[in-house]
């Protein structure tokens, strides 16, 4: 069940935070449109990770579902911010995002036990369930794209409100030390 919540976490950074670029961002706050369209490619992009269970009619049925309550948990927080303002954008960031973990969690105990099962002696079924590469990746998007989000975060809750740009040598010291960091608690584990 853990392999299933990292391929939605995976599937929930790369479509709630690469994918959404300052231009959906204001789209989604001007129009619920723009929300849809956000919730779209955050399905595209938990189904690509999905891809090698897509035959199972209840993954897809998983991630329909998770993308119909990702819309309203976004749709709530557009409009809680669009109506009261927040001076710190932190409660609601985390509010937003403890939502959508909480939701594919729910949706994996609902529809995806065994989803698994059947697919051990698949070629890729090695790499793609094994742990170590998941959490890998996992931190590779949390250090690169979300924490460059709370940095902004924290910026807005200071009073600069400057444009967003995203601050790609920034995100590649902190996924190089990640990957310094994790490859040193690999060799840690593997040796003591």
């Amino acid at each position: 069940m853990h392999i299933i919540l990292l391929h939605f976490f995976i599937g929930h950074l790369i479509g709630d935070f690469i994918f959404q670029t300052s231009f959906v961002v204001k789209w989604k706050y001007s129009s619920v449109w723009g929300v849809l369209f956000h919730v779209c490619l955050v399905l595209i992009a938990t189904t690509l990770v999905f891809i090698p269970y897509l035959p199972n009619e209840m993954v897809v049925y998983a991630l329909l579902l998770n993308a119909f309550i990702h819309f309203f948990i976004d749709v709530i927080k557009v409009w809680y911010d669009n109506t009261y303002k927040p001076a710190n954008p932190l409660p609601t960031y985390w509010m937003d995002q403890g939502a959508h973990y909480i939701t594919f969690i729910l949706v994996s105990l609902a529809f995806l036990p065994g989803v698994m099962a059947g697919h051990e002696a698949a070629w890729w079924y090695e790499w793609y369930t094994s742990p170590m590469l998941l959490w890998y990746i996992v931190g590779f998007l949390f250090f690169s794209y979300k924490m460059d989000i709370l940095f902004l975060m924290h910026r807005m809750k200071d009073g600069d409100f400057s444009p967003y740009k995203r601050g790609y040598f920034q995100m590649m010291k902190r996924v190089f030390l990640f990957a310094v960091t994790f490859l040193c608690g690999v060799l840690i584990w593997y040796f003591i």
